[in-house]
């Protein structure tokens, strides 16, 4: 989401399950991400806060994420058509997220995210 995506960091088993979209595995998950390529189009910073190990799995970390940044260049998150991507406006380019809730889970064996 936020630099170019590190294939090695994802196990082979990884599923990806957001509040709307998903169940993603690993291989649709690196596609859409690829896509999107949301790190083309903006500069962001995650700002994780309230990391905390999940007591019922010690393999998952629970935090908070609220990005923000600015949009630095064309994006066109809805596919090749139409062919009108969205770019930065001046004055109106910084970005400020929701507050969003995040989990990720590690494999014991490898520490590769699951």
């Amino acid at each position: 989401f936020y630099s170019p995506l590190d294939e090695s960091a994802y196990a082979a088993d990884f599923v990806f399950r957001g509040g709307v979209v998903g169940p993603l595995g690993r291989e649709d998950y690196l596609d859409t991400m690829e896509k999107l390529a949301v790190y083309r189009a903006f500069d962001l910073s995650a700002n994780g806060f309230g990391f905390t190990v999940d007591p019922a799995d010690p393999y998952s970390v629970r935090f908070f994420v609220r990005n923000s940044g600015k949009h630095v260049g064309p994006w066109q998150p809805w596919g090749a058509l139409p062919p009108t991507p969205l770019s930065p406006r001046p004055g109106q380019d910084l970005v400020r997220g929701p507050t969003e809730a995040a989990m990720l889970t590690f494999d014991p064996s490898s520490l590769a995210v699951r």
